[in-house]
């Protein structure tokens, strides 16, 4: 059974918005809750003046419709500005089986021209975090938002990541269940945690603070293969102790050592901890070991 939950209101808009969100979480949980929104861009998604990114290539529309007269094209990843008047309604529409906002939004097209039109709510990410992700010196930019297939039922929600380059799709993969669109009601958080679980490696965090029938926590890990994919080998619902997956999985160390990792419980500061069990040693760690031995 869920636990009971208490109402905990956070202003996602300017102080003088009318409408501010509210958000439930568990009296167990509001030290995470306070964590989470301190790191989580839903305030930009309802803030007047705020930075946003585009999470598909898309078409800026004149009105807050599909049919409307396309006034520009942008490029997935792109930077756009939110405009938020407290006097203009916020338009909704379901497209593709998902319910979700039209975002008034401004900025310049890749040609420099000024662009003033809307956009509809899952072309837009949820959250998002510029990082290198392949240790190449360069920040590329990290996405969560809705995934482009159509919804065909009430159960089918799935979100996605998307890891992209001036424009262009590097990976991405589905985040099965987590539902990010504006129906849910959800704050989203994404995060790219470097040197986890060990040296070199990378994961990627996506979580969901929900309010609804289904309110409740949910979080997913995805570890970062040297190919440079991305596989799901964490996922839960925190308040009900819900485990969808929890998959060991095998990394190289930069010393050739080969390790077993699965996760076990996230720390007091909210980050993972993990289970490391070494299964081969690289020649690096031999030839190491083997220097050691000759000088004792």
């Amino acid at each position: 059974m869920r636990k009971f939950f208490v109402i905990a209101a956070i202003v996602c808009f300017s102080q003088s918005y009318l409408f501010p969100q509210v958000r439930f979480v568990d009296r167990a949980y509001e030290d995470y809750y306070q964590w989470f929104h301190e790191r989580s861009q839903v305030n930009n998604l309802y803030s007047d003046g705020a930075e946003l990114f585009t999470f598909s290539e898309v078409s800026v529309r004149e009105g807050a419709c599909l049919e409307s007269e396309t006034v520009t094209c942008l490029p997935m990843g792109y930077r756009i500005v939110n405009i938020v008047d407290e006097m203009e309604e916020l338009p909704k529409d379901e497209i593709n089986g998902y319910h979700d906002l039209w975002y008034h939004v401004s900025g310049s097209d890749a040609s420099g021209k000024y662009f003033n039109g809307y956009i509809w709510g899952a072309y837009i990410a949820k959250s998002w975090q510029f990082e290198d992700v392949d240790g190449d010196g360069i920040k590329d930019l990290a996405m969560l938002g809705i995934g482009d297939h159509i919804r065909k039922s009430t159960k089918d929600i799935n979100a996605e990541i998307r890891i992209v380059r001036n424009g262009k799709l590097l990976t991405k993969t589905t985040v099965p269940g987590l539902c990010v669109f504006e129906e849910c009601a959800s704050s989203t958080l994404l995060r790219i945690l470097k040197d986890q679980p060990c040296k070199g490696a990378l994961i990627v965090e996506v979580s969901t603070m929900t309010i609804g029938c289904a309110a409740g926590i949910e979080k997913a890990y995805y570890f970062q293969t040297p190919s440079g994919n991305l596989e799901r080998v964490f996922h839960a619902e925190l308040t009900s102790n819900r485990q969808y997956r929890n998959r060991s999985f095998e990394y190289t160390q930069p010393n050739g050592d080969t390790v077993l990792c699965r996760f076990s419980h996230d720390d007091d500061q909210f980050n993972p901890v993990w289970n490391i069990k070494k299964v081969k040693s690289g020649a690096n760690s031999i030839a190491e070991t083997t220097r050691k031995k000759a000088r004792a």
